[in-house]
């Protein structure tokens, strides 16, 4: 037997989506398109089996196969009506005395059902019959309320609700750790709170409990419960190790005279990001074996040694130093998160070169076939995906010259839109801004990549011409930011 909403009604499931949905019958019976209402979840344990049948049994009941991605595995489940369902809630717990509360059955399911509220805490279901009733107190008493709900195969009654009228809700703060706490896998660390309420200033140590659980979190979390403390304000406790991805969540639970609880939980990450990059960019660095022009990151367990390479020369380029101090290639043990920078010094500045002699009549000329002196400026990180704009600072230092920047978007590795840039000139050691704008399609498509967090980047590249036509290219990353 089933509710009277499922009678004549279309069922259909969708296995990616691991649903089933049924459509209401309209004018005639027909199932109606317009009235189609979400049954429910078919995952039963864990293994996200999704269905591939639905079939009515010989009793009227409705039975569906699933199969779990990848395998052959699968199991036929009945679906059958258990009788009504009754959820309580209320919009307020803790009321004023006199304040209106309201109660509500949503939630609650059945065959035709009636309701049945016992909202004066005397056992009894005899304060209202509504399905969403209203109640006030007067007096400062904790009240159980309870729903019942009723129809043609039973009833049930929801877990209780406990409202304490005239009660004011307790505070807690946990005032160590921090959750900028970077830790090492058996180190001891104190913990410390308080608790406050306004109905009982003295209320302490004995109010309070703590919870130290392990989330790992392979895939989807699971938890390890750790260690837990009753009735004190402080203490301390070993972080544990264990497998990556893991954290810890410290939790302090303060409970009044009356039942009222608050909690705070503080997160403790177990792990140091290390990030290393070129100044100026795209020298190729190293980072715990992983190598890229591009900046590097890389997320261990505090107190790893992490080895960091860069090499001594790279084209024109000289290296000049980490910016922690360390040789070319050093290993470090960073215990905050940290962002090294090889910083390199180009060649050294040419003297001007003379003007040339005058071309007497007669003599054929010799022609310019020296590229122009390109200096070229821009900061690695820009907030384009706000302003939708990457500016580069350009000079010709010797000679007037006519500049261009274009770039090419990449999210992730891939290739995804082309960015033209505009062409301006500059006199002999004028510096220019040229400003290389993103069509609506590239920004959709950056604001896309970054909103799944992956790395978007800008390829410029910047060419000059001289007045003879020699050119000079010059290339530079940006990665965009909001």
């Amino acid at each position: 037997m089933y509710p009277a909403s499922y009678r004549g009604a279309l069922f259909f499931a969708d296995y990616a989506r691991r649903c089933i949905w049924f459509m209401e019958p309209g004018a005639g019976g027909v199932p109606d398109p317009a009235r189609v209402q979400f049954f429910g979840a078919t995952v039963a344990s864990g293994d996200y089996a999704g269905p591939v049948d639905l079939e009515f049994g010989p009793s009227g009941d409705l039975f569906y196969v699933d199969l779990v991605p990848g395998t052959s595995t699968g199991t036929v489940r009945r679906i059958g009506y258990l009788g009504p369902i009754a959820r309580a809630a209320v919009d307020k717990t803790d009321p004023g005395l006199g304040e209106t509360v309201q109660f509500s059955s949503a939630g609650s399911r059945g065959d035709t059902p009636t309701f049945a509220w016992d909202l004066d805490g005397d056992g009894q279901f005899d304060d209202s019959n509504l399905a969403s009733p209203t109640r006030s107190y007067s007096t400062a008493v904790n009240v159980t309320v309870r729903l019942k709900v009723t129809d043609a195969l039973g009833s049930a009654v929801s877990a209780p609700i406990v409202v304490r009228p005239g009660n004011t809700r307790p505070v807690a703060a946990i005032d160590a750790p921090g959750a900028s706490l970077k830790w090492t896998p058996g180190q001891n660390v104190a913990f410390s709170g308080r608790a406050s309420d306004a109905d009982e200033p003295g209320l302490g140590g004995s109010s309070m409990s703590w919870s130290v659980l392990l989330q790992h979190c392979p895939s989807a979390c699971h938890v390890h419960t750790v260690q837990s403390f009753a009735g004190v304000e402080s203490g301390s406790f070993t972080l544990p190790d264990h497998e990556l991805p893991y954290y810890l969540e410290l939790t302090l639970t303060v409970t009044d005279a009356r039942g009222a609880t608050d909690v705070k939980t503080v997160k403790l990450d177990p792990t140091v990001r290390l990030k290393v990059q070129s100044d100026p960019p795209g020298v190729p660095l190293s980072l715990d074996g992983a190598s890229s022009t591009d900046p590097l990151e890389s997320t261990r367990k505090t107190g790893t040694p992490r080895a960091v390479s860069a090499p001594e020369a790279y084209g024109d380029l000289r290296f000049d130093g980490w910016s922690d101090g360390g040789a070319p290639s050093h290993s470090l043990t960073p215990a905050e998160d940290t962002t090294l920078v090889a910083r390199y010094r180009g060649p050294p500045p040419q003297a001007p070169l003379p003007p040339p002699p005058p071309v007497l009549p007669g003599l054929p000329q010799t022609l310019d076939r020296t590229p122009p002196r390109l200096s070229v400026a821009a900061k690695r990180r820009q907030p384009t995906l706000r302003t939708r704009v990457v500016s580069v600072a350009v000079r010709c230092p010797d000679e007037a010259c006519t500049a261009r920047a274009s770039g090419t978007l990449k999210v992730g590795a891939r290739s995804a839109a082309k960015a033209p840039g505009p062409t301006r000139k500059a006199l002999a050691g004028q510096r220019i801004t040229l400003a290389v704008r993103l069509s609506a399609k590239a920004l959709k498509a950056a604001r896309r990549g970054a909103a799944s967090r992956r790395r978007v980047t800008l390829a410029l590249s910047i060419v000059a011409k001289d007045a003879a036509g020699n050119r000079t290219t010059a290339r530079r990353t940006v990665e965009l930011v909001r």
